[in-house]
């Protein structure tokens, strides 16, 4: 068992605000009115109270982590799967994604869509959500009632039913929900497809996590029981409850309902062998898409894992170019007039991670000097040290951000499941968090340097035109990725 006494309250965060002016009043009639000098003192430092929790196993691999909170009348509660779109089969992009929804729907004692009455109907809420190295489940409702949570959670996990209803509903929900998210908005494929076809060479992340209309239509009810008996198990979980409970109550309830689930029928191994090798040369691409109302222009660089030594500091770069009122893109380009949008974006997984920044102008002509202004802007990070000034609003806006996940269990939760799956150490929230707050203006820079290199980029316009992924393909063939056991 793993404990973690560390007192959790708002008065315990502080936040320093430097250099704050002192206030006089009207007139002052001579210097000897002055109150007499007083010492200097360092201010405070930035802090953020650390995540209180328990944590142990149970003899089939499950990992249960406890958050009590009992400032809510609330508890959450959710389960946390190590399969994300990375794991998907050959042929089958987006499958995590469909199972997601799958494990939502039916058990051997639930009803399709029973879940939705039983957390609704008492006034709570429930969903799921899908990503590259998690896929998760949760609900929160009145404490009252916990156990009846945990027994939805058993069912989804042990009895789950994958029958040809869920699986042809399901299917064309998610067909659907592609089309409405991706397919329709006009930029919904530089997000999904453009960024990610040129962020990877050789790794899974490569393929889209929504998935393809192609490999949707193409899966098999059998294919869908394998993926369930391969990745989906105690032993591939983590439940992490939230809120208003008591830690002694909760052991025998978990006990009660997960200890006798057996691991996996078919095990996977979920390692990823696979490693993304350094890009030698720049490439441009120029995607188009319909109904496309203004051009982007931008670019996307390769990254390391969110366990790197650098991670911190490229996240804190990330902060610096996008995040508060005087960030570098803004400044550089929204407010001159050069683009309407300027964004970047650092996102650091379990074993490989992405960086892509871009700009949105109102018009074909503006292409071109905004590009130029968005790679002199980068340019500048990579060679002149950024100011103290700017690391403190970017350390101001991720402790911020962090003490509003933390006001709630929830969201403790939450900040603590995500650290989980993209690490594996439950510590690794407020490891980071200490990483980002010892990052210096050298990291900054020498991270900028080293990965933001214009040899290693891949250019990209995305503009009105057909739906052509012709347009956007990388040069390196598409490896090819894991097959499963028949279930």
């Amino acid at each position: 068992m793993i404990s973690k006494a560390l007192a959790f309250s708002a008065a315990s965060a502080a936040i320093a605000l430097a250099g704050c002016s002192p206030s006089y009043g009207d007139r002052v009639a001579s210097a000897s009115a002055l109150p007499p000098a007083q010492p200097e003192t360092a201010p405070a430092a930035l802090s953020a109270p650390q995540i209180e929790y328990t944590m142990w196993t149970l003899d089939n691999g499950l990992r249960v982590i406890a958050i009590p909170d009992e400032g809510t009348s609330s508890v959450t509660t959710s389960l946390w799967y190590d399969i994300g779109s990375k794991l998907d089969p050959e042929g089958r992009s987006g499958f995590a994604h469909l199972f997601e929804h799958i494990l939502s729907r039916k058990t051997e004692n639930m009803p399709y869509n029973m879940i939705y009455g039983l957390t609704a109907d008492i006034g709570g809420t429930r969903n799921a959500s899908n990503w590259v190295d998690r896929t998760n489940y949760y609900e929160t409702v009145p404490a009252q009632y916990l156990e009846t949570m945990l027994w939805t959670h058993r069912e989804r996990m042990a009895k789950v039913v994958v029958d040809e209803e869920v699986f042809e509903t399901e299917r064309g929900v998610v067909k659907e929900e592609l089309r409405q998210r991706v397919l329709a908005p006009p930029y919904g494929r530089l997000q999904r497809f453009v960024i990610t076809e040129n962020s990877f060479d050789v790794m899974p992340h490569r393929r889209p996590g929504i998935g393809s209309i192609e490999d949707l239509d193409s899966a098999t009810l059998d294919d869908a029981r394998a993926f369930y008996e391969a990745y989906y198990g105690p032993d591939t979980a983590t439940l992490i409850v939230a809120g208003n409970f008591d830690v002694s109550l909760l052991r025998p309830l978990v006990d009660s309902y997960f200890a006798d689930i057996p691991p996996r029928a078919n095990p996977v191994d979920l390692a990823i062998a696979e490693r993304e090798p350094d890009r030698t040369e720049p490439r441009t691409v120029n995607a188009t898409a319909p109904n496309v109302p203004l051009p982007v222009v931008g670019a996307v660089w390769k990254a390391p894992p969110t366990t790197h030594p650098d991670a911190a500091a490229l996240e804190m770069l990330e902060a610096i170019l996008v995040r508060g009122e005087n960030n570098r893109l803004d400044s550089a380009l929204v407010r001159s007039g050069q683009a309407v949008q300027a964004a970047a974006s650092v996102q650091l997984f379990r074993e490989a991670g992405q960086i892509a920044t871009y700009v949105v102008v109102s018009n074909p002509e503006a292409m071109d000097q905004a590009s130029a202004t968005l790679g002199a802007e980068l340019e500048r990070v990579r060679t002149e040290s950024v100011t103290e000034d700017e690391l403190a609003e970017a350390r101001n806006e991720i402790i911020a951000s962090t003490l509003r996940r933390r006001e709630t269990a929830r969201g403790r939760a939450f900040e603590l499941g995500e650290a989980l799956v993209s690490s594996g150490d439950p510590n690794f929230a407020d490891t980071r968090l200490n990483q980002l707050l010892e990052v210096t203006a050298d990291d900054v820079m020498r991270v900028a340097a080293k990965y933001l290199d214009p040899q290693k980029r891949v250019a990209f316009t995305y503009t009105a035109g057909e739906d052509d992924p012709s347009t956007y393909a990388n040069p390196v063939p598409m490896p090819e990725y894991r097959t499963l056991p028949a279930a």
